[in-house]
């Protein structure tokens, strides 16, 4: 199953303001992600509760 990305106009903003190389890296990771049964199987638990 795939998922669909959306992103804030803000997200779109910070990848233009990346390097290329570096945008490419974390659009091509959450499409990687999308494309998965079950991206949240990939996630991990965050470690300081009041952050999250």
């Amino acid at each position: 199953m795939k998922h669909n990305l959306i992103y804030t106009n803000k997200a779109l903003k910070d990848l233009k303001d990346l390097e290329k190389p570096i945008a490419k890296r974390i659009t091509d990771k959450l499409y990687y992600f999308a494309d998965q049964a079950d991206p949240l199987s990939y996630a991990k638990k965050l470690k300081n509760h009041k952050y999250g």
